[in-house]
């Protein structure tokens, strides 16, 4: 398991609220706190479990034990279905941690926990969010697009290229390795 890649399910909501991690696999709530909300900081689709004791390793370095905790603890993320592993990196960008966000259909609205500003995606850019939140690189998600919409124009990856931009400058969305707990 140390050599897979960490990433959420695409399925699971989640939200940090006040140090602590909440998430909703679509039918459970599981609320995590201390280290496992530290731990659930550092899934992010680009480490595997050895970067995250590592990581921990360096954050806490009085811990003993520490690697099995987190080998154990990590196993339980996955045994529950709240994580699933890759043998390569994914998750170029993900949601802000100031962001959530909640599907009605075809659409996804993402609001912005500072500001309370909510932005109603259009049906392209939900799929979109989707992609890019289930850890697709932007070269996929164009790809994608591309089978899914017939009518999509040739400047595809340029396109998706400048939403996630645009996602970006808002604030809605950064690259996920700049995310820290």
């Amino acid at each position: 398991m140390t050599d897979a890649y960490l990433q959420v399910s695409h399925h699971v909501q989640h939200q940090r609220v006040d140090g602590d991690v909440i998430c909703f696999d679509g039918e459970k709530i599981h609320l995590l706190s201390g280290s496992s909300a530290e731990i659930w900081g550092l899934i992010d689709g680009s480490r595997a479990t050895a970067h995250v004791v590592e990581e921990l390793h360096r954050r806490h370095p009085e811990v003993a034990d520490l690697d099995a905790q987190t080998a154990d603890f990590v196993r339980s993320l996955i045994d529950r279905g709240l994580v699933v592993t890759s043998g390569t990196p994914s998750h170029e960008w993900r949601p802000a941690a100031h962001v959530a966000w909640v599907t009605d259909g075809p659409l996804i609205t993402v609001l912005d926990l500072r500001s309370g500003r909510r932005q109603v995606l259009s049906e392209t850019a939900s799929f979109m969010w989707d992609g890019v939140v289930g850890g697709g690189s932007q070269r996929e998600l164009a790809v994608l697009l591309r089978d899914t919409y017939l009518d999509a124009p040739d400047d595809l990856e340029d396109l998706v290229s400048g939403w996630v931009t645009d996602m970006c400058e808002r604030g809605l969305l950064e690259p996920a390795r700049s995310v820290t707990t």
